[in-house]
């Protein structure tokens, strides 16, 4: 992008600006880590979130705060859903199967492949439920 500037210097200022814009939510996530450090010593890693919204956060934020990473949650869930089941509709059974399927049938397959992922990941829960063991599947 720096190529398309109007000149050197307003791609160099770009090149500045992007690198900028890039390191901050480094501090984002960091800070609420760094506050809870300073305002409760000695809490542990996992705890550091969850003891700062229920400390420090009246009732009703607090359920905006969880309504929040609900929703995020069951974002990231639906995306993952959404993509495995079109990645293998699409691309394994439409392309491999010599016969297109028609549009109900890709819909029904990817409705039983949402299933299965879904069911697999619940099943996988207990096995990475420890955080040495979740190191193991990243």
């Amino acid at each position: 992008r720096a190529l398309g500037a109007k000149s050197i210097d307003h791609g160099r200022k770009g090149a500045i600006l992007a690198g900028f814009l890039k390191i901050t939510p480094v501090f984002i996530f960091v800070l609420p880590g760094v506050i809870a450090l300073a305002l409760f010593p000695g809490i542990e890693n996992d705890a550091a979130f969850r003891t700062m919204v229920s400390n420090l956060l009246p009732v009703g934020v607090r359920g905006i705060v969880l309504a929040g990473l609900l929703a995020a949650l069951m974002s990231s869930l639906d995306s993952t859903l959404n993509a495995s089941a079109t990645l293998v509709t699409r691309d394994f059974i439409v392309r491999f199967s010599g016969v297109e399927p028609g549009q109900r049938a890709q819909i029904w397959i990817g409705r039983v492949t949402i299933a299965i992922v879904l069911a697999a990941g619940i099943l996988c829960t207990p096995l990475i439920e420890t955080q040495e063991t979740l190191w193991l599947y990243l």
